[in-house]
């Protein structure tokens, strides 16, 4: 950074250069997408998101919008977590699996979150005959995931309501992707069957009479979820409550939930569980007998509580904790409860978050949804978050965006060679120019993709020629020699066109601005992105990178040009400064107003030449 700022204010504004300004083209260590937060500025999505000025891709190598994939450094690290670090907790773990099927669908952030519990459907294919069509040579069967898009006006305006779309789970995914759906629904049972009940009866502990009683350490386990009532735990509580978090199978609770039950009468109690029934007293919720007198013992927590006035309480005093039991309008009309979704997890479950406590889902009153915004905090995205880098990685400055995982999945699918007709459909989209947004392979990946006629590859094999001729033929490029290759093809045959570009591809390049038609087969041009000084081989390309390219470079000279000219006529180096950006301005102006494929300055100088009069300068 120490060097860019040198370079900026020192040889880039005293003009000390013969080729200026250096500064665009050093290349830094920090990305502007996903990757490494530096120091504590806040990294939001928004602020991530690259602009339509980023800069032209400065090798085939590279890829287009880079900063919107994922940092690898970031995304192999996740992906090592979510896959082989065992979850500390059940929250946890279904963060692991919401980021594992975001890997693997791409589908958006809100659409994984309200993903449906019954997502998963098998599809069998057959032959006209009834027979399976893996006799054909085909596959008998596809797993199609179900999901919600949210519905949105031809304005692009979200308008409230969610119409059901599906997705083929690829074949490499499927058994991964089953597996992680079967045993989300198998750990978050207990929590459906709880918020179920709840919308059902519209009551928070419907498994009990308004007016029944309940015991004291009851209700403080159906309040907190906590299992730690005691001051030193019982080995078999330990080993259970060990199991659960191994396993996260709801039956170690139950065994969990009996020993505890069983241990109260003879063991010490932890210091938490009498001041819980002090606050309870506090705000009204007193201790009584069985049959509703007064409890007179000093052990609240034995005593019995009133169901109705544990429920008041929780809705006047708990409102953070209430469970959600708002519904999901589709677009068909009908309402999809909370409770058929698949992502259900505790609601603010203080005691695991904050004293390491397994929460015990089986009685554990609140349940919420799955949220955007916990996502967001598992990779990260806001500083300050608990991220999984943070709780189970090595560098805890790393972060992702959920969308970018959207762009790497789309981009990879198109490496694939897929049909851009099947990712569009894949992803749900209404067109294929939507795909091709997320499009993000490099210019050699695309070239790779191409296929040549057969008679001109036999002739071009893997050379340069080759891939100048994909340029070609995708209508990439434009200029003398792409007119005279087609001149030929028209003319003579692909045979003679290729004959000839195999010995003029060499003197095609592409630049920021445009295209290079001189051959540079002995050395490079001395005078390299300077085409702008009446250099007779920069031709206009017409494509909407590089003028948006010309569009940046002509506003950066106007104001190069503006703080020059204010400044003291004795600054060192003005004159040089306004006399070079006004020839730019100049040359931009001309560059921008003719036609593709056309030279810019036809009579110019031949720039490639070396000039002996001062070799120092062209070194």
């Amino acid at each position: 950074m120490a060097l860019a700022g040198v370079v900026k204010t020192i040889f880039d504004h005293f003009a000390l250069t013969d080729t200026h300004p250096l500064a665009p083209f050093l290349v830094l260590p920090e990305r502007a997408g996903n990757g490494v937060r530096r120091g504590n500025r806040p990294a939001t999505p928004a602020a991530s998101k690259p602009t339509s000025l980023d800069p032209i891709l400065p090798s085939l190598e590279a890829r287009r919008a880079e900063a919107k994939l994922p940092d690898q450094r970031a995304f192999w690290e996740l992906m090592r977590i979510v896959w082989t670090e065992p979850p500390r907790t059940l929250v946890d773990d279904i963060r692991f699996a919401v980021i594992k099927i975001l890997a693997m669908t791409g589908l958006r952030i809100e659409e994984v979150c309200r993903l449906p519990r019954a997502c998963l459907s098998r599809v069998d294919y057959f032959t006209r005959e009834g027979t399976p069509t893996s006799a054909a040579r085909g596959i008998d069967h596809a797993w199609r995931l179900t999901y919600f898009v949210e519905k949105q006006s031809p304005a692009g305006e979200k308008i409230g309501s969610h119409q059901q779309a599906f997705q083929y789970v690829p074949s490499l995914f499927a058994d991964a992707l089953c597996g992680v759906i079967e045993d989300v629904a198998r750990i978050t049972a207990p929590l459906r069957d709880t918020l179920d009940a709840q919308l059902r009866s519209g009551r928070l502990l419907p498994q009990y009479h308004e007016d029944e009683r309940i015991q004291g350490w009851t209700a403080y386990a159906h309040l907190t979820g906590s299992l730690s009532f005691f001051k030193n735990p019982p080995k078999a509580l330990v080993a259970c409550t060990d199991a659960y978090r191994t396993t996260l199978d709801p039956q170690h609770l139950q065994a969990a939930r009996t020993v505890a039950e069983n241990a109260m009468a003879f063991c010490h109690v932890a210091s938490a569980l009498p001041r819980y029934f002090a606050l309870l007293a506090a705000k009204g919720v007193r201790a009584t007998t069985r049959d509703g007198t007064t409890w007179e013992a000093q052990r609240p927590y034995d005593g019995y509580f009133r169901v109705g006035d544990i429920e008041r309480y929780a809705a006047a005093h708990l409102p953070t904790k209430r469970s959600d039991t708002n519904t999901l309008p589709l677009t068909d009309g009908t309402l999809l409860p909370a409770s058929s979704l698949l992502f259900l997890l505790p609601k603010r479950p203080l005691q695991e978050s904050r004293n390491d406590v397994a929460c015990d889902i089986t009685q554990y009153a609140f349940v919420g949804m799955m949220s955007a915004e916990i996502l967001r905090d598992a990779l990260g995205t806001v500083a300050g978050s608990r991220s999984l880098f943070t709780e189970y990685g090595t560098e805890s400055s790393l972060w992702l965006t959920p969308h970018s995982f959207r762009h790497l999945l789309n981009t990879e699918l198109f490496r694939a060679g897929l049909s851009d007709a099947i990712i569009t459909k894949q992803f749900g989209r209404t067109s294929v120019a939507q795909s091709y947004e997320y499009d993000h392979r490099s210019l050699d990946e695309h070239l790779s993709s191409m296929s040549l006629p057969s008679e001109m590859e036999a002739i071009l094999g893997e050379s340069r020629a080759a891939e100048v001729a994909k340029l070609i033929v995708s209508n990439r490029v434009k200029g003398p020699i792409v007119d005279a290759f087609r001149r030929i093809q028209e003319t003579e045959g692909d045979d003679a066109a290729a004959l000839f570009l195999s010995a003029e591809a060499d003197g095609f390049h592409v630049t920021p601005y445009g295209f290079c038609i001189n051959s540079f087969t002995v050395s490079p041009c001395p005078k390299h992105l300077e085409c702008f000084n009446n250099c007779r081989h920069l031709a206009a390309s017409g494509l909407p990178e590089h003028r948006t390219a010309l569009v940046q470079l002509k506003r950066r000279t106007a104001v190069a040009l503006v703080a020059a000219e204010s400044r003291p006529a004795r600054t060192v180096g003005r004159d040089n400064q306004i006399e070079h950006a006004r020839q730019r301005l100049t040359a931009i102006d001309l560059l921008l107003a003719v036609e593709p494929g056309t030279r810019v300055f036809p009579d110019g100088n031949d720039l490639s030449q070396r000039s002996d009069s001062n070799p120092s300068r062209d070194a």
